[in-house]
């Protein structure tokens, strides 16, 4: 498939390097700009993507500093949250949305399933908080 059309910027936190690898080939391959980072703390928010998407794996606290972070922020990317954890499903929409979560995606899946939460997420994703 032939990179012609940039969909957005996606920041893909993974520390597995191989699953980091096929998931940003599978993006870019159709039209993402992808950015690919080992920990939720090298994700620096002045990069402001479109979407960032968090691999829930061993280090769950590195995952819920980083939506802490985001919480933070005046405009924060749409989120989605891959996980191998079938209890991670168990949240509820609130729970989701007050963690700062737009999508959660079990994974291992087909790309194109990640594409149509990514796009899911990118619908309902409301990117300014107001704070008071």
């Amino acid at each position: 498939m032939s990179r012609s059309i940039v969909q957005g910027n996606v920041v893909l936190v993974e520390h597995d390097q191989r699953g980091g690898l096929v998931l940003e080939r599978a993006l870019t391959d159709r039209g993402w700009a992808v950015t690919r980072v080992a920990s939720g703390r090298a994700f620096a928010p002045w990069e402001d993507p479109d979407v960032l998407v968090l691999a829930l794996d061993r280090d769950d606290t590195d995952i819920f500093d980083t939506l802490a972070r985001l919480s933070s922020l005046a405009r924060r990317p749409a989120v989605v949250v891959l996980t191998k954890r079938s209890h991670a499903h168990a949240f509820d929409r609130a729970v989701q949305q007050s963690l700062g979560i737009d999508c959660v995606v079990a994974w291992p899946c087909r790309i194109d399933e990640l594409l149509s939460s990514i796009d899911a997420a990118l619908e309902m994703h409301e990117p300014l908080r107001m704070v008071s």
